[in-house]
């Protein structure tokens, strides 16, 4: 037995936070499974690694029931996939693990991004940059051997009290190389679309197809976790994962994760072939990008079971677009929605207010911003607080220029704090607007009528009445 497999692994995705989060918001949202860790565990188990995996959101554990499974599972390692938001509840999870002297390795975008702040703490002892498979494969089998962890790309480490950031490793273009996420380690039955989302049916999954992105958005901070450049699992791939998730574990609902799933029309045309082809009783959403869409491609989504795609419109503001990089335009956004409209997919619109640049009336700004979104009129909008995390341009532009604040990683939430310095406007006075948007774009009566037509079924009414009291009384 070698020593990778005779080191017992446990994997956890934290509580998180939802309710601190999004407040009473909390119940339009989903529950949705942890893509990298299963990813990771799919790779490992394949490699002979002994493993477990607990993903506490879906099966309501808190931090003292993950630290009840470390003390009875008794493992040799913990890894724990940590966002920025998450950082606080994660630490308390290490602790728990050093105690049961277990060593304790971070992966994720937050370590990613801030491994040298992440591995300060002494409970943990290991970070993970970017993609995981293949350098925690390594740490595994070299947990023991210094000299040869020193060697292991994508690996951030302790050596005599000085923390050591190995080269990182090329990005692995064949993502068909990697196998099947570990589906079967996690609790299907127990993850939920968005409360918004029409038919609501179950068994719901998120999956990705996809890592990177090919744009160049100043806030997204993707590109310094998985690349600029978008790398696809094929068509046959695709194919074969939803075939998986629909034969063997009876899923009826799936969301696309990637950041634009739309991006590869070829590839899409083909998946959506197959799911017509093969008479799939199967609903489904995705991410698109405005400029990623045409006529004939929604056509073809609707006909294979599309009910729902979000597009990230961001603001109303043409100067704040520019400033986002976005590289797309009102007039762009409006025929998209037109677009997807006609063709009878709902749509689901994320918007974010708060930016300290460009200098402007950061009020007539915001004022643009819910304008527009009351024009486009989509099923489902969300507006957020502007959070640039670290690891993103913003956040470092934002930084040498004294707008972000002296603020806890657990105050990253998007919604009730905004951890910059916005000259002219107070945080209190940036969620109230929050607030009040929510509510003038729901309360409308163009938007009450548009979606009582759109109601087939009680139980659409009732998932809509959720998300729309969760907004109301937020």
């Amino acid at each position: 037995m070698s020593e990778a497999e005779s080191k017992k692994l446990l994997l956890i995705n934290p509580p998180w936070r939802l309710k601190e989060i999004y407040g009473k918001r909390v119940v339009a949202h989903g529950v949705f499974p942890p893509h990298g860790l299963i990813s990771l565990a799919g790779y490992l188990r394949e490699k002979g690694i002994e493993l477990d995996l607990v993903d506490a959101d879906p099966l309501g554990y808190s931090v003292e029931d993950i630290k009840r499974i470390i003390e009875e599972k008794k493992p040799d390692v913990v890894g724990l996939t940590v966002t920025t938001s998450t950082f606080k509840i994660a630490y308390d999870i290490a602790k728990a693990a050093k105690e049961c002297n277990a060593i304790v390795v971070m992966g994720g975008v937050h370590p990613t991004t801030v491994p040298k702040e992440v591995l300060k703490y002494s409970e943990i002892d290991y970070v993970i940059m970017g993609e995981g498979e293949e350098a925690f494969f390594e740490l595994m089998q070299n947990i023991d051997d210094k000299d040869k962890v020193k060697e292991i790309k994508n690996l951030a480490y302790k050596e005599d009290e000085k923390i050591v950031i190995n080269e990182r490793r090329a990005y692995t273009d064949n993502l068909d190389s990697f196998p099947m996420p570990a589906w079967d380690l996690l609790p299907i039955e127990k993850y939920r679309p968005y409360a918004g989302q029409p038919s609501q049916k179950l068994p719901f999954i998120s999956i990705f197809t996809s890592r990177g992105c090919p744009f160049d958005c100043i806030y997204c901070e993707t590109k310094i976790m998985c690349g600029k450049k978008a790398r696809l699992h094929s068509a046959e791939r695709v194919i074969e994962e939803i075939s998986t998730l629909y034969n063997k574990f009876g899923v009826r609902n799936i969301m696309f994760f990637d950041d634009i799933f739309t991006l590869d029309r070829k590839r899409l045309m083909k998946i959506c072939d197959y799911i017509i082809d093969n008479k799939l009783d199967l609903t489904w959403s995705c991410l698109g990008r405005v400029n990623c869409v045409d006529v004939e491609m929604l056509k073809k989504m609707k006909k294979a079971g599309c009910e729902i795609i979000s597009y990230g419109v961001e603001s109303g503001d043409p100067e704040v677009l520019e400033f986002y990089r976005r590289g797309t335009s009102l007039e762009q956004i409006r025929k998209a929605f037109r677009w997807t409209e006609e063709e009878g997919i709902q749509i689901r619109a994320f918007f974010m207010v708060g930016s300290p640049l460009p200098e402007r009336d950061i009020r007539k700004s915001i004022r643009k911003t819910v304008d527009f979104a009351k024009e486009l009129n989509p099923e489902s909008m969300y507006i957020s607080i502007l959070t640039p995390f670290p690891g993103s341009e913003m956040y470092e532009l934002f930084a040498e220029k004294g707008f972000v604040r002296e603020m806890d990683w657990s105050d990253f939430t998007m919604f009730h704090k905004t951890i910059m310095k916005v000259p002219g406007i107070t945080q209190e006075e940036l969620a109230e607007i929050l607030d009040k948007a929510y509510r003038e774009y729901y309360l409308r009566p163009k938007y009450i009528f548009k979606m009582l037509r759109k109601l087939k079924s009680p139980k659409q009414f009732f998932s809509y009445l959720k998300a729309s009291t969760a907004v109301f009384f937020s």
